[in-house]
This record gives C-alpha cells, sequence and structure tokens, in this order.
C-alpha cells in the first residue's frame, strides 16, 4: 500500500450511469471560467459510491491579487496577476489562485503548483508534487463524454494524476463544462456529483 498524500485527501469520483439528459456546451473556448465556475457560494455536492455519505466543496472566497506570483515554476505565469479563490472541502479550505490564461494553481505548504492546466490542450502533461522526491504526471484529456447520473456531459476536460513508481495513487478529475467538478476517482474511493448550486440556481444530477 502506498503512502497517501494531500490529493488522496481531496475526492473521488464515480462509475457511469445510464443517462437520460444530454448537456451540450455552450462555449468551450474558456479556461476555468467554462470548467470551473468559481463564483463565492458555489457549491458541489458529491455522494460516495454505493453510499448516502456527502463530501462537499464550495467557494467561500475570493480577492484580486495584483502581486506577481515570483513562486510559480510556469514561466507562462510567472509575470501576471492572479485572482484568489478559497475553496472548501469539508473541514479543510484550499488557497487557489487563478490566472488569466486558465491555469489553477493550489497552494501547499506555502508553495503555488499548477493543479489544474486548462490552458493545457489534450495529450499534454505537467506535474504534481506527490510525496518526497516523487511526482504526478499529470496528463490532460480534452472533449470527454461522460455519463453521472441522470445526465450526459460532453466536452468535459479529464486530469490524471499518475506516479509511474508507485501504485494505487492515482486520481482522476473530470470538469464539465458550465457545470465544474462532476466525478473524482481515486484508487481507494469514488465521488459523483449529486447536485450543484451555480450562481444561486441548483442542479440536480441524480
Amino acid at each position: 500500500m502506498k503512502p497517501k498524500t494531500i490529493l488522496l485527501l481531496w475526492t473521488s469520483v464515480l462509475f457511469l450511469n445510464s443517462c437520460t439528459t444530454r448537456m451540450d456546451p455552450l462555449n468551450l473556448d474558456g479556461g476555468w471560467q467554462t470548467y470551473f465556475p468559481m463564483t463565492v457560494g458555489n457549491t458541489w455536492v458529491f455522494t460516495y459510491q454505493s453510499s448516502t455519505t456527502t463530501h462537499t466543496w464550495k467557494i467561500v472566497g475570493s480577492f484580486p491579487s495584483q502581486q506577481e506570483s515570483e513562486q510559480v515554476h510556469d514561466p507562462a505565469n510567472s509575470e501576471h496577476s492572479y485572482t484568489v479563490f478559497l475553496l472548501q472541502r469539508e473541514e479543510v479550505t484550499d488557497t487557489l489562485q487563478v490566472f488569466p490564461n486558465g491555469d489553477v494553481y493550489v497552494v501547499l505548504r506555502g508553495i503555488p503548483y499548477l493543479w489544474l492546466a486548462f490552458s493545457k490542450n489534450s495529450g499534454e502533461t505537467y506535474s504534481f508534487p506527490f510525496d518526497g522526491a516523487l511526482t504526478y504526471q499529470v496528463s490532460v484529456s480534452r472533449n470527454q463524454t461522460v455519463t453521472v447520473g441522470k445526465r450526459m456531459f460532453s466536452g468535459c476536460v479529464i486530469f490524471g494524476f499518475d506516479v509511474p513508481q508507485a501504485n494505487d495513487e492515482e486520481i482522476s478529475y473530470i470538469f464539465a463544462p458550465h457545470v465544474g467538478p462532476v466525478r473524482i476517482l481515486t484508487a481507494w474511493f469514488s465521488l459523483q456529483l449529486n447536485y450543484a448550486v451555480l450562481d444561486g440556481d441548483t442542479l440536480h444530477i441524480r
């Protein structure tokens, strides 16, 4: 069994169910604005597979930063200002740095790391810290069709986290356009979106 990391504490997702309603994207040109709508108050409530236990993500704060991100390792973002969002996941609150090109960094131990690279094309990869000297290799898959509960989402983006030298550490995050995270899958458990509250409107999935 492998050591668990901060990411393994984050969420997970599910298996495909039959669909009755198809949701087609209106605009897939955006980055995080399209795939992860982070308005303060937006909420995503997940359920564990074969369980009624819930896990909640909620945007609880946001403020602009005029500072250049000197610690960001990606030269494409090192000279740009960013917006800070606070993502609450049950008892944990993550600080996210969101850049104009659509990339989302998460601050871990005071250092921002590229978490969700919405600016990258399908097939591209990047790295994310795992444990010690090991790092996740993250692959990006775009324009995927995913079924969750009674809804089918097209144009999804999947971020697959994997450490080639390790076992049972895989994590996949699936984001649907204009909805946000709809499924999260790890080697240990899986979650699927039950409902989301977006700009005050409730979207039921199951």
